[in-house]
């Protein structure tokens, strides 16, 4: 008897390492037969479970069940225990293990696991993060999970634009080798991340439409519509029932609630200050500090139109205080609406509202041009750059050149935020051609079929938002190899 239970443990230990590794470079997809291992994983522990309860005490099985933990449920063992302790090096091993959750990209969602322990340590160990990351350079081909674990290395650094950058782009990869769970622990992180930094227009984009979505994201969802008066905005005992569903050991505090305003009307958050029919300025003003606080497109449209008035107001005053100093009419008046424009732009790039569907002339249409400028010339340079080292055959680790892709993609995102459909058709031209290159170049050379996939995802979407057909055929035919 004892023989057999031997022999099942064996089985158990020897499937789980049997397949340990990532695919191979030279398949797009995770390897075959995983639902089988996993079907034959779990007989196994059972039956390890049943020869245990018969041929042990209670005592002795209770002791036998605890050891074997590890081995037999080693993702529950390693996400109540390994992660909240910080034991980098223990959860990576630990989640190799983990047939089920990682069952497509095991290496890669050790990888990703380590990362985020690592992030649970009070102060990230350079040490742990230089061993994760040699980990992740052994791998023969960069997987959705290892980029995951590369953006929570570097929150881990306190590189947070590098961070979103790489979690956003997991639902790029081909969702067979993409594990459920690192698409609702990515998406996790970006929502925090966005709530953190009072983004609440980010983090309803975020999760709109989302698949693989936790109750914690489900919850800052809700508040976020609330708080920008979103009209699809849960009820107050709507948003009580969606912090009740989040596990009590990861709810967050009622503050939370209280931020979303949890007494107010049903869908409804608080309104900017409306104009009182007093001093234009000091209204101005009000809704101005109103839009700092709580930053919605309405708030955003309503401090514009406070702006204007005030700058109408203002101009015979300041036309006159002109003539008695002697001044060139009109300089004032300008750099006090080019310092609003900048400032109108800011906050609606910093929050993530979008200025080329608010602008309707005035401030807003100013700031909005004011921002287009910028982006173009900017994405321009940095897209010729591009083309450049690849024409001379510069070819970076595959990790820097998901950098270089998603840098420029980051540029090309926020100029067609604030410029809107128009700068998506002057500049996707640009960015296509070194892109395109620099996929085929992956898809063909570098083994990297997974990134090269990725990257030609985001291709085909942006040419048909752009409506460049050719472009788009040319993707088309790309994501069919």
């Amino acid at each position: 008897m004892i023989g057999l239970l031997l022999l099942i443990v064996g089985l158990a230990v020897a499937l789980s390492i049997r397949g340990i590794g990532p695919p191979r470079a030279s398949t797009p997809v995770g390897p075959g037969g995983g639902w089988v291992r996993v079907t034959l994983w779990w007989t196994a522990n059972v039956l390890v479970i049943l020869l245990l309860g018969v041929m042990l005490p209670l005592r002795l099985f209770t002791i036998a069940a605890l050891l074997l933990l590890p081995i037999l449920l080693p993702w529950p063992f390693t996400r109540a225990l390994l992660i909240p302790l910080g034991w980098v090096r223990a959860t990576y091993h630990a989640a190799r293990l983990s047939s089920l959750e990682w069952r497509r990209d095991r290496a890669g969602g050790a990888a990703f696991s380590g990362a985020w322990a690592l992030l649970r340590q009070p102060e990230p160990s350079a040490a742990d993060r230089g061993w994760l990351q040699a980990r992740i350079a052994d791998a023969p081909a960069l997987s959705p999970a290892h980029l995951g674990a590369l953006g929570l290395l570097a929150a881990s650094r306190g590189d947070l634009e590098e961070a979103r950058a790489f979690l956003e782009a997991i639902p790029l990869f081909d969702d067979r080798i993409t594990d459920p769970l690192l698409l609702q622990r990515a998406l996790d992180w970006l929502v925090a991340d966005a709530a953190t930094q009072g983004r609440w227009a980010r983090v309803i984009e975020l999760t709109r439409g989302a698949t693989e979505i936790s109750a914690e994201a489900l919850l800052v969802a809700g508040v976020a519509q609330r708080v920008v008066g979103h009209p699809d905005a849960p009820g107050d005992a709507q948003l009580q029932i969606l912090w009740e569903r989040v596990p009590l050991l990861r709810r967050p505090d009622r503050e939370l609630l209280a931020r979303a305003g949890c007494n107010a009307p049903s869908g409804v958050a608080e309104a900017p200050p409306a104009a009182d029919g007093g001093d234009p300025l000091e209204t101005a003003l009000k809704l101005y500090a109103s839009l700092l606080e709580r930053p919605s497109p309405g708030g955003l449209a309503a401090a514009a139109a406070a702006w204007e008035r005030a700058l109408d107001e203002l101009q015979p005053w300041l036309h006159a205080r002109a003539e008695q100093l002697g001044a060139r009419r009109g300089v004032p008046l300008e750099a006090i609406r080019a310092e609003i424009e900048q400032s109108l732009a800011a906050i609606a790039e910093a929050q993530g509202l979008s200025l080329a569907e608010l602008s309707r002339g005035g401030l807003l249409s100013a700031a909005r041009d004011r921002l287009r400028e910028d982006r173009l010339s900017t994405i321009e340079l940095a897209a010729e750059g591009l083309q450049r080292r690849l024409d001379a055959g510069r070819w970076l680790p595959a990790a820097d050149e998901a950098r270089e892709w998603l840098a420029l993609a980051r540029l090309y995102s926020e100029g067609v935020r604030s410029g809107g459909d128009e700068v998506r058709r002057l500049v996707f031209r640009a960015v296509h051609h070194p892109l395109c290159t620099l996929s085929v170049e992956l898809f063909n050379h570098r083994g990297e079929r997974w990134l090269s996939n990725a990257m030609t995802r985001w291709l085909l979407i942006e040419a048909r938002a752009a409506g460049d057909l050719r472009a788009a055929e040319l993707q088309e035919r790309n994501l069919r190899l």
